[in-house]
């Protein structure tokens, strides 16, 4: 965690240089400090090595919140546990095959005096899956089904940057930002869909238009999210949706939607399988939705 100072901050809700503590991407806690009303500040290091960039942030504050603010701390407990680069490598060399080689042993032997050794073999297995595989905190898995995730979660966010959609640069990235927080909390990546991104957007752009904020349209045909996802042609299990005004950046919506507890809710279910992010101006909508996951053809693994 790098220390800073708050170089400024609205005087009812902190003194100027009160103590931050932000990490390596300005991600911040101000402990004390309760969430609820938007406030932009500045961020500075305590020493003159390192340089936030940019420099000015923008967080929820109120003294009324105390449950938000305990939220908060721990997710900015669990982003360091996942921004540590530690890595390591169980290498297959001369004496792990060895030892291996022993152990083939040992079953066959087992299995000759009629010995059920399928709990063993599940042992061994569980234990060469990490042979020659770099680890990370991000790609660590306990058992098969953790491993297959990791390898769904690469995939769709490859997927994700190379597909051609009707997104633009900023309506991608803020998916990109979603699916990154979601992994960190033990979620699947979620796929890009455009029908999603084009009800989305269009939700945002009804709204500016006729001057309003609400999941739902006065627009009878439109009245709510599901509506407007089968007007593009999107016939999934099931429909979600966040709204946020007041930022023209993707870390802006994101930032508002992980201080709201029922927006937040909504980005991390676990059931959905794919999204489309929506902006226009400072107006942003997020549409989830589910149906399979999708089947990655066998030439796109690596």
């Amino acid at each position: 965690m790098v220390v800073g100072r708050v170089a400024f901050l609205a005087a009812e809700a902190a003194p100027v240089g009160a103590s931050a503590g932000t990490d390596h991407e300005g991600n911040y806690s101000l402990s004390g400090i309760r969430y609820g009303t938007s406030t932009t500040f500045e961020v500075t290091p305590s020493g003159d090595s390192r340089r936030f960039e940019p420099a000015f942030k923008t967080i929820t504050l109120s003294r009324g919140n105390p449950v938000q603010n305990e939220v908060d701390e721990r997710v900015l407990g669990v982003r360091e546990i996942w921004n540590d680069p530690a890595r390591v490598t169980v290498k297959a060399d001369g004496s792990m095959k060895s030892i291996l080689l022993d152990i083939e042993k040992v079953n066959a032997e087992m299995q000759r005096l009629r010995v059920d050794t399928s709990e063993f073999e599940r042992s061994v297995a569980a234990l060469t899956i990490y042979l020659d595989r770099p680890l990370t905190i991000r790609n660590y898995f306990t058992d098969p089904g953790e491993l297959a995730q990791h390898e769904y979660d690469r995939r769709v966010m490859e997927w994700n940057e190379k597909v051609k959609t009707v997104s633009t640069e900023l309506e991608r990235k803020q998916v990109r930002i979603t699916n990154e927080y979601r992994m960190m909390m033990g979620r699947r990546a979620l796929l890009i869909d455009d029908r999603l991104v084009k009800t989305a957007r269009g939700h945002c752009e009804e709204m500016q238009r006729l001057g309003y904020f609400s999941h739902f349209s006065p627009v009878p045909e439109r009245r709510t999210p599901d509506l407007r996802a089968k007007l593009e042609g999107y016939e999934g299990s099931a429909i979600s949706e966040n709204i946020h005004r007041g930022s023209g950046a993707p870390e802006g919506a994101h930032n508002g939607w992980t201080h709201s507890s029922g927006h937040h809710r909504n980005l991390l279910q676990r059931f959905w399988t794919e999204m489309g992010t929506g902006q226009s101006g400072n107006t942003w909508t997020q549409n989830f939705g589910r149906t399979k996951p999708k089947e990655f053809p066998e030439e796109e693994e690596k």
